[in-house]
C-alpha cells in the first residue's frame, strides 16, 4: 500500500503520454533526447529510484540555498563588501558629521547604513536570491508536481499534501525563505500547519548549528 501513490501517478503519466503521441510528431532529431527525459520522467516517480533522486534533489536544494545562500554568500557580503569597504567607509564619512543624533541614526550600532542596509543586501538579499533560483528550476522543470507524489502519504499523516515537503527541507537553511514556499500550498489550512510547524520544530542552519554544539557535549540520549 505504501507504492499506490506513486503507482498511480505512473499510471497517469503513462496515459497522458499515451495520448500526446497519438496528437504530436517527433522528428529524428529529438528522439534521442525525448527517451533520455522519459527515461527520467519515469525514474521520478519510481517507487524505487525515485527514492535516491528525491534525496539527491532535496540535498541540492538545501545545499545551495541553506549552504551555498546563506553560509558563502553571505559570508562573501557581510564580511568581504560591507566588513572591509563599506561599513567603514560610512562609519568615517559619518563621524565628519556635527549632529549626534545624525551620526548615530546613520552609522551608529543601529545606524540605517551600518545595519539595515548590511542586513538586507548582506543577509536578505543572497538567501532570497539562491531560493527563488532553486524554487525556479524545481518548479520548471516540472520536478515540484513528482516531487510531491513522492511523499505525500507521509505528509497526509500530518494534516498536509506532499508538496510541504519543499518548505520543510528549504527551513533547514532559512524559515523566512521556506514560509514563504509555502504559497505553493493549496489551502490556508495547510499553510497555517507547515508554517507552525517551521516556527517550532524544523531549526535554521543558524540554530541548527548552536543545537548541535550544544548536543555535542552531552550523552546520546538527548538526540
Amino acid at each position: 500500500m505504501g507504492f499506490a501513490g506513486p503507482l498511480v501517478a505512473s499510471s497517469r503519466h503513462r496515459t497522458a503520454a499515451q495520448l500526446a503521441e497519438e496528437v504530436r510528431r517527433t522528428t529524428a532529431l529529438h528522439s534521442k533526447g525525448r527517451a533520455l527525459r522519459e527515461r527520467l520522467e519515469w525514474a521520478t516517480v519510481h517507487p524505487v529510484w525515485g527514492w535516491p533522486l528525491l534525496a539527491a534533489v532535496l540535498t541540492a536544494a538545501y545545499l545551495f540555498v541553506g549552504v551555498f545562500g546563506a553560509g558563502t554568500l553571505v559570508g562573501l557580503v557581510e564580511d568581504g563588501l560591507f566588513g572591509r569597504y563599506v561599513t567603514p567607509a560610512v562609519v568615517a564619512v559619518a563621524a565628519r558629521l556635527p549632529w549626534a543624533f545624525l551620526r548615530d541614526a546613520l552609522a551608529g550600532p543601529y545606524g540605517v547604513l551600518t545595519m539595515a542596509l548590511p542586513y538586507a543586501l548582506a543577509l536578505v538579499l543572497p538567501i532570497v536570491a539562491t531560493f527563488f533560483v532553486a524554487f525556479g528550476a524545481l518548479e520548471d522543470s516540472g520536478y515540484l508536481p513528482r516531487l510531491a507524489v513522492m511523499v505525500n502519504r507521509v505528509f497526509r499523516a500530518m494534516g498536509v499534501s506532499g508538496k510541504a515537503v519543499l518548505p520543510m527541507v528549504l527551513g533547514l537553511g532559512c524559515d523566512t525563505m521556506a514560509t514563504l514556499t509555502t504559497r505553493v500550498l493549496e489551502t490556508a489550512r495547510e499553510r497555517l500547519i507547515v508554517i507552525l510547524l517551521l516556527a517550532l520544530g524544523v531549526p535554521c542552519s543558524a540554530q541548527l548549528a548552536v543545537v548541535l554544539t550544544l548536543l555535542g557535549a552531552l550523552s546520546p540520549w538527548p538526540w
